[in-house]
């Protein structure tokens, strides 16, 4: 492919990202459900068409993504649902992977206009306002200083073994406060695993354990639905607004949302 050929880029969620929470379709397509936050309507669309548009990123930003960060990210994601299956959970990360885990997130963060501004305004961070798709994407300072303010966070990995999968947003991460005023950084990468940041011990002081690193199973189908609201909050007030996951995961948030404005 000549690098100056326009590509179909997927702009806010990776294809790969995209197929983990597909099924298939026609022609053994890969098709996703998805709720569209303007009109609150399940639509249907292949992950191929999904969230992309022809030359939104250039061809070496397309590169770049693909090999410095989701390929990286593939191989975490195997890695996690082969622990997750065979219920291993007193492995312990590598450093490396720690690494692509947050440099992911950070790249995530950046491919959204809507969130960077928030991302900002949290964490005081000294972003330029121009977020050139085809530059900010390629500065490693940049993702580097977002990924700073994960540095002092624990990690906990959240094997979702419920009857409920995890939904994703445009970030692909989910960002708030909780009780006690701390941040928590929730990345999901598929519906049965998530990752989850949060400040140094308090991962800790909410599970009573003793371990800062921390692999917890979720059986609860409330404790999923009760995150999946919160992502779809998000995804509420951002731009663009859906969350994606299977048709009946979706339908619950539906009626969760309807109920409440009864």
């Amino acid at each position: 492919m000549k690098k100056n050929k326009m590509i179909n880029s997927h702009v806010y969620l990776a294809r790969s990202i995209l197929n983990k929470f597909s099924y298939r379709g026609k022609n053994n397509a890969h098709m996703i459900k998805y709720i569209d936050t303007n009109d609150m309507i399940i639509k249907e669309k292949s992950t191929k068409k999904f969230n992309s548009e022809l030359g939104y990123y250039s061809y070496n930003n397309e590169q770049l993504l693909k090999n410095n960060i989701e390929e990286k990210i593939g191989i975490i994601i195997h890695k996690l649902e082969e622990n997750r299956k065979n219920n291993i959970t007193d492995f312990v990360l590598l450093e490396k992977d720690k690494f692509y885990l947050t440099t992911y997130l950070a790249y995530q963060w950046l491919r959204s206009d809507s969130l960077v501004e928030n991302i900002k305004k949290h964490f005081n961070l000294d972003i330029r306002s121009n977020y050139l798709k085809n530059e900010l994407i390629n500065e490693e300072n940049t993702t580097n200083l977002i990924g700073s303010k994960t540095c002092d966070m624990d990690i906990c990995i959240l094997f979702n073994n419920s009857n409920k999968g995890f939904v994703i947003n445009s970030s692909n991460s989910l960002l708030y406060k909780d009780s006690h005023d701390y941040y928590i950084i929730t990345l999901v990468l598929t519906p049965n695993i998530a990752v989850r940041f949060c400040k140094e011990d308090i991962l800790k002081q909410v599970f009573s354990l003793e371990n800062n690193y921390m692999v917890i199973s979720i059986t609860d189908d409330n404790s999923i639905i009760n995150e999946n609201i919160r992502t779809y909050n998000a995804a509420y007030k951002s731009t663009p607004g859906f969350i994606v996951e299977k048709e009946s995961d979706l339908i619950d948030i539906l009626n969760i949302v309807s109920n409440k404005k009864d």
